[in-house]
């Protein structure tokens, strides 16, 4: 006969087991970089508009950030949207000429997560910054 006292401990450590997979699948589905490559011109980013191509058309702007914005055509303006804080973890340029600006003073654009990143595939590819507020995060 199984005594209460075993039959107890074995439905907790079946329940801690069951709480730490449902733990690891959650985080795994939540912890997903997105790659977004932008494909709307001389336009907003903001967190409504369908300028992005790969892992979504909208950005989807979580914080801390895990996702990439890919910018391979241009050079185009960029403009951060009114009153809006842009959370990115990597941005990367196919090609040099990209202005991005801010809307207002409250337009941010900010680099967040782990070890956020700017990248450049040419020599000297890079991008004005303008009248924006970059902010490194504390995340």
């Amino acid at each position: 006969m199984i005594s209460p006292t075993y039959f107890r401990l074995a439905n907790r450590r079946n329940a801690l087991l069951t709480l730490a997979a449902a733990s690891a699948i959650t985080m795994g589905s939540s912890a997903q970089a997105g790659q977004y490559v932008w494909n709307g011109g001389d336009n907003t980013w903001d967190t409504i508009s369908a300028n992005w191509t790969g892992a979504g058309t909208v950005w989807p702007n979580t914080s801390p950030s895990s996702d990439e914005a890919r910018f391979n055509t241009g050079p185009q303006t960029v403009t951060i949207a009114a009153a809006t804080t842009i959370d990115v973890n990597t941005m990367s340029f196919g090609i040099p000429g990209y202005t991005f600006q801010g809307a207002d003073g409250g337009s941010v654009l900010r680099f967040s997560g782990t070890s956020p990143l700017v990248t450049s595939a040419t020599n000297n590819g890079g991008a004005t910054f303008d009248n924006l507020r970059l902010d490194t995060g504390d995340n």
